[in-house]
């Protein structure tokens, strides 16, 4: 049975707090765990960093290289670890970023790493057939149709290009439940011009909703309605300097530094 006496890493409940609140883009589980590991590595023998050969990571995971140097390039990038200088045949160093404010939060893995074309252990090759087990991507660069999810056929394509080409195809706009969320999340995305601020991720709408429920009405009257709240916000991103409008660049940092940002704590909502 495991005993504290046989050891044990510390590690502080808000870090724990906030990986578990980060939205890790692998279902696998490849980057928590790969985090963990430094952590165990670092902190488990009280040091800041270490050197940490990819053999280890694959050991402490069972997951394959690729898989891991895939990962361990997105988790830099994403602010979560920090990788140093290359020792001998070791390895990396690496630490854990437990300044969870310089995390990349909101941004998706695609915007930080290339895409990974196979997620199979076993590489495909020419020679290795393929079997039912092996996850296959659709690698054709032949645009899909509106209708169907397959390549356009040689037939079908030579009819299209009689044709002038595919007609342009309008983007489907999804509505999200609260209107208020979304008008929080859209509001701020044009208020510093955030491309990236994607209203369908699920820790941006959670966010919103805790600065709803915890910051803005409690400046209100007892159950305000949602055109009050909605104004309320346009009212406190007005309050916001030039200097710090720069960095509200997520739903989280308002939430986080509401107070900091009012121009005037005295000043309550109309």
């Amino acid at each position: 049975m495991p005993q504290l006496e046989n050891g044990y890493t510390r590690i502080v409940n808000e870090v724990l707090e906030k990986l578990c609140l980060f939205n890790f883009p692998d279902k696998s589980g490849i980057p928590i765990k790969l985090c963990f590991i430094v952590i165990r590595k670092t902190w488990g023998y009280h040091k800041k960093e270490d050197t940490i050969s990819l053999s280890q990571f694959v050991k402490h995971s069972n997951h394959s290289r690729p898989s891991i140097v895939h990962w361990l390039d997105y988790l830099v990038k994403a602010g979560l670890l920090v990788k140093g200088n290359l020792l001998s045949k070791n390895g990396f160093k690496y630490s854990f970023n437990k300044n969870w404010e310089e995390w990349k939060w909101g941004v998706k893995a695609s915007e930080l790493v290339k895409l990974r074309a196979f997620t199979s252990k076993a590489p495909l090759t020419s020679k290795a057939p393929l079997t039912s087990k092996a996850p296959l991507t659709v690698t054709s660069k032949a645009p899909l149709t509106v209708t169907s999810k397959g390549a356009l056929t040689h037939k079908r394509k030579k009819e299209r290009k009689k044709q002038g080409g595919l007609p342009p195809v309008e983007p489907i706009k999804i509505e999200y439940g609260n209107p208020v969320i979304n008008y929080i999340i859209s509001t701020l995305k044009g208020f510093n011009d955030l491309k990236t601020l994607d209203e369908t991720q699920k820790s941006n709408r959670q966010y919103a909703n805790l600065l709803i429920q915890h910051k803005i009405k409690p400046e209100l009257d007892k159950n305000p309605t949602d055109e009050q709240i909605m104004k309320a916000f346009n009212k406190f991103l007005s309050m916001i300097d030039a200097f710090y409008k720069k960095k509200c660049t997520s739903v989280n940092y308002l939430y986080y530094n509401f107070n900091k940002l009012m121009k005037s704590k005295e000043k309550k909502y109309g």
